[in-house]
């Protein structure tokens, strides 16, 4: 269960919000993981760039892809919105100068008032997660985009989802760092499907919960152990996060 009004007070907090990604990603994995999202984001190549002249990110955070994304496509228009003020200040301190092309909105997904089809490519990373209406809001990022859909999430088949669905059922009373979903992939596919979406890229980089490479602190460690987790032949089957290219059916 998603308690918004908790997870949003925790986005509010200034403090929070400096310190927010120095938390989530650090150390040798958590560069590792950086650099994955922002190839995965920024240089997919099962997406056709060329057409991709109105760019929508949606909570975007304090910037973790909203800038490479500016730094690889300068001459293109990017829309980056969050609901968080907090986080979006610290975006603003990375990017103090009003910048042509760029723009910062403060707004929900379900507040966003946009027309369809207005932009050609909407992304999102570490946000399905933290939706109450997950549902709604993945429906409305399909109506906003004309082309492609880029996303990710923690599913249900993974060592971290297992975890996940053991702690639910066995704590009385959830942290917030718990207060996340983990989806079925089926369940995301049909959603997209039904707006007129279909997957033609999905990755799923890990077997590993990112929790424990974060621990372990060394790339070569890492590295090793989801060679060997690989060679088994489970990413396919348990790996998380789950990444997806998805296109308009035309």
């Amino acid at each position: 269960m998603i308690n918004r009004e908790q997870t949003q007070a925790y986005y509010a907090n200034p403090a929070q919000a400096e310190s927010f990604e120095e938390k989530r990603f650090y150390g040798a994995f958590g560069e590792w993981m950086i650099e994955y999202d922002v190839q995965f984001y920024t240089r997919n190549p099962q997406v056709d760039y060329s057409f991709c002249q109105k760019i929508l990110e949606l909570g975007c955070g304090t910037g973790r892809l909203t800038i490479p994304f500016r730094e690889r496509f300068p001459d293109r228009y990017l829309c980056a919105v969050d609901y968080s003020h907090s986080m979006l200040e610290q975006l603003r301190k990375k990017r103090p100068n009003k910048e042509i092309g760029l723009e910062i909105l403060c707004n929900s997904i379900e507040s966003l008032s946009l027309p369809d089809q207005h932009f050609d490519l909407v992304f999102f990373s570490r946000l399905l997660m933290h939706l109450e209406d997950w549902r709604g809001a993945l429906a409305k990022s399909c109506r906003l985009s004309h082309r492609y859909l880029l996303l990710d999430f923690p599913p249900i088949a993974s060592i971290g989802g297992l975890g996940k669905f053991i702690l639910d059922r066995t704590r009385h009373r959830q942290t917030l760092k718990d207060q996340h979903r983990i989806f079925r992939i089926g369940a995301v596919r049909s959603v997209l499907q039904k707006n007129g979406f279909q997957i033609i890229a999905l990755e799923r980089p890990l077997v590993l919960p990112i929790p424990l490479h974060l621990k372990i602190n060394a790339i070569s460690h890492s590295t090793r152990l989801e060679s060997i987790l690989g060679g088994w032949g489970v990413r396919g089957l348990i790996g998380a996060p789950v990444y997806l290219v998805a296109k308009r059916i035309l």
